[in-house]
């Protein structure tokens, strides 16, 4: 009973989720990018977004890396939560780069 309850949860509310790299306001962007100097903006737009989402992955990958003092447990979740932090946010730059190649 409790697995049909929350199997049933999740698939109400997982739509509701977006798990897209783009906004919607990204997704116009890229579908009114039509003439060569809108289409240059976007890529402009996406290559910065990606060269900030890489920028981001290093800081996480630095704090990953620091010493904090405390309870090996505590130091250990930290640096887990700061690499996933900084292999998601680079997956995000990758999207970004891949979608400003694309124009």
């Amino acid at each position: 009973m409790k697995k049909l309850l929350v199997a049933t949860l999740m698939l109400t509310i997982l739509p509701l989720v977006n798990i897209h790299a783009f906004s919607e306001l990204e997704k116009l962007l890229i579908a009114e990018a039509t003439t060569p100097e809108l289409k240059k903006i976007a890529k402009d737009y996406f290559l910065r977004k990606a060269q900030d989402q890489k920028e981001l992955a290093e800081k996480y990958k630095a704090m990953s890396n620091l010493n904090r003092g405390g309870k090996s447990t505590s130091e250990d979740s930290e640096r887990k939560k700061y690499k996933q932090l900084a292999d998601h946010v680079s997956l995000e730059s990758a999207k970004y780069k891949e979608q400003a190649d694309k124009f």
